[in-house]
Formats: C-alpha cells, structure tokens, sequence
C-alpha cells in the first residue's frame, strides 16, 4: 500500500494558475454532466475518479457509472484521502481511450457564496498534473490506469480553449437566469403580463441557449479540425460561418424574453443587413433552381436591432421560397415552368428606406389575414412567422405590409425611417 505524504492542496496551485472567472454551483453540476453523460451514453472501459462534498445533484449519473465498465474511484472517503491535503477542494478527473477531463472547483476560494473558482483541461498532456497530484496524495495507485487509457495528449491548446469559452458561455447563462430569477421575485406580476412571457418560456428558451451554445462549439471544432488537415472550401467556410452567426442571432434572441426592454437599436447600414441576411438565407435556396435578385445599392443607416431586422429578413426570404410549388407553377409533365425568381431591393423614399421582397410563385390566399396570429399556409406551419415580423418590425419603429399577392408576384414592403 502506498505511503501517504501530507501535502499542502497543489490542485488549488492549479486553479489559482490558471486563473479563470468564478463560477456558479448550477454551471458546475451541468459541466459535471456534460463531461460523464458521453460515457453513459457510449459505454467504454475508462477510470473516473471525483471528491464531491455533497452529492445530491450527482446521485442519479453516480448510480449509472455503477453499471459500466469503469473503475469508480470515491475520493470523498476518508479511506482514500489525507483530509489536510485537499480540504474544501472537489474534482472530477476522467479518463477513456478517446477523452480525457481534469476539472477540478473550489467554493472555498470566492468570497460570494455559491460562487467556484476552477480549474479545466481537456485531452492534453496537462492532464497528467492533476492526476499526479491525486496519485501522489491518495492511498490507491492510479498509475496503471493513467498508462492504459491514453487519449490524445498532445498540447491541445485550440480544444482547452474552446472548453474555455463553452464555461464562459455556459457559465454566464447561468447567471442570467439566477439574476432573472432574484428580479422578477422582486417584480411585480404585471410585468409578467407586459412582456407576454412566462417563467416557463424563461427556462425553455435558457435551455435551449445551451443546445446552440453546442453547436456554435462544434462549429468552431469542424473549423480547426479543417485548418489541422489542410481541408479547403470555400463551401464548408461559408456554412460553418454562417452556423457561427445564425446561433448568435437564435441566442440574442432567446435573450430578449429574459428581460422587459427586448430591443437593442443602434446605427445600422441598411447594405450590411441586407448582405448578411442573404447570405444567411441563401440555404433555403439551395438546389431548389429559385434565382435571387439583389439590388441594394443605398448607403443609408437606419436604427435598428440589428439581429431581429435580419431575422425579419430571412424570414420572408425563406416564405418567398416556400411559394414555389412545381406541380402548380408548370404543367403536370413540369414543362413551360415559369422561372421561379425571388427579387430583393431597397429604395430611399424621402426620410425612409423601403426594403421590398418579392416572389413570382404561388399567390397567398385570404391575403387579408397574412399577419394574423395562427394563420398559416403550410401543413406543419405555427401561423406566427410573419406574426413575430410584424411585432418586430414596429418594436423597431418600422412598418411591414403585404402590398400585393395575384399570380404575377407576391411583394412584402418593409418601411424604416433613416438616421
């Protein structure tokens, strides 16, 4: 058996150097489930070992790693540790063929409560310092286990960081809700009824927040991954860009029903909104044979939330797509197709910037209830795209209208006064 040495707490020499923002219990139990579930999920031999002070929030994935094919280690056993040496420290340290974790929190180190400072490292040789560390403080030899399951240890600073950035993300949601949380028991209820949002869709939309923050991180990953290999195209950049800005517009968005004042307006050039938003849209154009015209030659600003004015934009774009239906535009042997084309053009008109969106597919019908609430055309459509449009547009001072739907062309005319 191995002799024990006590030690003074080196894993907090880790966390002090690493030097990362605090964070809160809630980000802590989600990390500590998003590092273990791969495992339950796709079960392989590994070695997971952890000190939890109180682990209520843990049982339930603690009692799954039983069933697997892991070596679970508890180091909250006075069996197992020299109490001296790690103190109010916690860890979770995880190690498989194909990842490895060392995350390791300290609630003792921040003055506010609920508050951690932390350490992370992901699939780098840095692993072996936190292990060491254990190993070196513990009862039980972790050695062999440490040399059997060896995945990529190589410096990966590009991945570390990224595990960075997904805690900051993570971590600063998490305090959005918390705060929320306190400011609205402190609000009236009438407040409630303002915004229209409940604490539910609160919650929903948070949840949501963490899904895109995934895919924003393994956009990131397929782009280093791409740079590594010397794979190049412009194609697999122009979609992965556009991934990168279509979560941020989902997340600014989610973000307004968290908060009374939901707009953001600022300065903006209509010609950037307009290029950004077509081409973020142009995925629903894709292999469909639909031509999009764009004539956007204005200069001007107006003052808009720039993330709902493109959301807007796409939105309407996407709809002019949707209209074409090839069984209805040409014979049923599909000859003598019309050419289905979608134009877009902005014209200054006095102090205003007129955005009009047009389309030569199918005509809507009963046109007069376009922006009612659960009116819809299509089968599995909510009713409440152009809805949210509308909404949109006149939080921002603009006006939106349908100036015309008959089998020559269907015309959407957004109106925004000019700074």
């Amino acid at each position: 058996m191995k002799r024990v040495v006590p030690k003074k707490n080196l894993l907090k020499n880790l966390i002090f150097l690493q030097e990362n923002k605090t964070i809160t219990r809630r980000t802590v139990e989600g990390m500590f489930r998003a590092f273990v579930e791969p495992i339950l999920n796709s079960p392989q031999e590994g070695l997971v070992v952890y000190r939890l002070l109180d682990k209520t929030p843990y049982q339930g994935l603690l009692s799954r790693l039983k069933y697997i094919d892991v070596k679970l280690i508890d180091y909250t056993k006075d069996t197992t540790y020299k109490q001296d040496v790690w103190e109010d420290t916690e860890f979770l340290c995880l190690l498989t063929q194909r990842y490895g974790i060392v995350f390791i929190w300290d609630f003792s180190l921040d003055a506010v409560d609920g508050y951690a400072g932390y350490y992370l490292k992901f699939n780098s040789r840095l692993l072996d310092d936190g292990f060491n560390i254990i190993n070196d403080n513990s009862k039980i030899s972790l050695k062999k286990y440490m040399e059997k399951f060896r995945p990529d240890r190589r410096d990966n600073d590009m991945l570390n960081s990224v595990m960075l950035n997904l805690f900051d993300m993570y971590n600063s949601q998490t305090q959005e809700v918390i705060a929320v949380d306190l400011e609205r028991e402190e609000m009236d209820k009438t407040i409630e009824e303002q915004t229209g949002y409940d604490k539910k869709t609160r919650y929903i939309a948070h949840e949501i927040k963490n899904q895109l923050s995934i895919c924003e991180l393994y956009a990131q990953i397929i782009r280093k991954y791409c740079e590594k290999n010397n794979i190049e195209g412009e194609t697999i950049e122009n979609a992965v860009n556009s991934i990168i800005k279509a979560v941020g517009m989902a997340n600014n968005n989610l973000l307004s029903l968290k908060t009374v004042d939901e707009n953001k307006l600022e300065p903006c050039k209509v010609k950037e909104l307009i290029n950004e938003a077509v081409s973020l849209a142009g995925v629903y154009l894709e292999g469909k044979g639909i031509e999009l015209c764009v004539s956007n030659n204005t200069e001007a600003e107006i003052l808009a939330d720039k993330n709902k004015f493109i959301s807007v934009l796409i939105n309407l774009i996407k709809n002019a797509a949707e209209a074409f239906n090839i069984e209805e535009i040409g014979d049923e042997n599909g000859k003598n197709q019309k050419e289905k084309l979608i134009t877009l053009s902005t014209k200054l008109e006095d102090m205003f910037i007129k955005v009009r969106i047009s389309n030569n597919g199918n005509p809507v019908k009963d046109a007069e209830k376009i922006f009612d609430e659960g009116y819809t055309t299509k089968a599995a459509g909510s009713g409440l795209g152009l809805v949210i449009c509308k909404k949109d547009i006149e939080d921002q001072f603009g006006q939106i209208k349908l100036l015309k739907s008959d089998e020559e062309s269907t015309e959407f005319e957004i109106s925004m006064g000019i700074v």
